[in-house]
């Protein structure tokens, strides 16, 4: 056993702190983008950068962290460690790699899925001069899936609601068209949005920077609380017959899924982040992997974010019940288990490493 659950942190500041040393360690520059809210402790919150490679190559591995919130724990530990471990030295000279460590700031330093703005960033890169999705499940349930009040009567009538709904639609109905994205109502979990976001402008403005030479871009997006305990499941936007689904299956083998297939814990979504490579990298072939590891069950990885949901839905939040939500929410999206971290380092580094061999074998001629 390698000891690689060290690469992980507490909490957001001990994370970047990590991060900005493991930089430091290896002579790498960080380009840094700061966030103009605060943090849970009154920190300072930033999006940090980091290029490894020649600046002319065209074909690059991106990695991303924090974008929902706790599950930059992961992320961030996964990021960490690659670097570490040297996974990153001796480059072929077409090829390079961009760290984006904790691409929403606020909510890995909250503990909350959600961004400074109550925002799901999964969820935020839609057109908002069209006419937005609509989501008549969540419509129909919303009530009960963020309660009145935190009331026990609520609570309860909430959970007898959401029991009945499942009878009614479906279990698996609800399990796919509730987390799809709402554009709604802001108290609630999976809100894409009124407006692209802080990070949502971010995240474009890097990749316009950084990637404007790319001919392939392999990106991984870090994330957790779905699926079985410890196994990941790289999870892409695209139908089989895409040739950026056959270049993923290539590479990644049984570990990348498609969400139009029938063997995946995911589902499709609304305005999802890959949209923002495609619209920023017209000329370049861009694979993308929601790279998901399960934690604690499902369902209760649902209840506690509505309840998180349902905390701050009120203007006067109690702080015991801020400090709790938290401890919960850290609980669902990052198993404080040294095995859980080995288990899914191992994975992470093992993706990371496949995504750069196939590179060299296909692309850097």
């Amino acid at each position: 056993m390698k000891n690689r659950a060290k690469f992980f942190s507490p909490n957001y500041r001990e994370a970047r702190k990590k991060f900005l040393k493991t930089a430091e360690q290896n002579n790498l520059k960080i380009e840094t983008y700061t966030n103009p809210k605060t943090g849970y402790d009154g920190e300072s919150l930033h999006t940090d950068v980091l290029w490894i490679g020649s600046r002319n190559a065209e074909n690059i591995l991106v990695t991303t962290s924090g974008t929902h919130g706790p599950e930059g724990h992961l992320g961030s530990a996964a990021q960490i460690a690659a670097l570490s471990e040297g996974l990153y030295a001796n480059l072929h000279s077409n090829m390079a790699v961009l760290v984006i460590h904790a691409i929403n700031p606020w909510g890995f330093s909250w503990t909350r899925r959600c961004n400074e703005d109550g925002v799901d960033l999964f969820r935020n890169f839609i057109d908002f001069d069209m006419p937005v999705p609509e989501n008549e499940i969540y419509d129909a349930l919303v009530k009960y899936i963020v309660p009145k009040s935190d009331s026990l009567k609520d609570k309860l009538t909430a959970e007898l609601g959401l029991a009945y709904s499942s009878l009614r639609f479906g279990k698996e109905k609800l399990k796919k068209e509730i987390p799809r994205g709402q554009y709604r109502y802001a108290y609630g979990p999976f809100f894409g949005g009124f407006e692209p976001t802080w990070s949502n402008k971010i995240l474009r403005q890097i990749i316009r920077e950084y990637l404007s030479n790319a001919r392939m871009v392999m990106a991984i997006d870090y994330h957790t609380g779905i699926g079985e305990y410890g196994i990941g499941e790289l999870v892409g936007f695209e139908h089989p017959e895409a040739d950026e689904y056959q270049i993923a299956k290539s590479c990644w083998g049984d570990s990348y899924v498609s969400v139009y297939s029938s063997d995946t814990v995911a589902f499709e979504i609304f305005g999802i982040l890959p949209n923002a490579y495609k619209a920023e990298l017209p000329n370049a072939q861009v694979v993308f992997g929601a790279y998901e590891f399960g934690t604690i069950d499902e369902k209760k990885v649902f209840k506690i974010l509505r309840a998180d949901h349902s905390i701050y839905k009120h203007e006067e939040v109690h702080a015991g019940k801020v400090i709790k939500i938290r401890e919960q929410m850290q609980h669902a999206f990052n198993c404080d288990s040294d095995i859980w971290r080995e288990k899914v380092l191992e994975q992470t580094i093992n993706a990371e490493r496949e995504a750069l061999l196939y590179c060299i074998r296909q692309r850097c001629d």
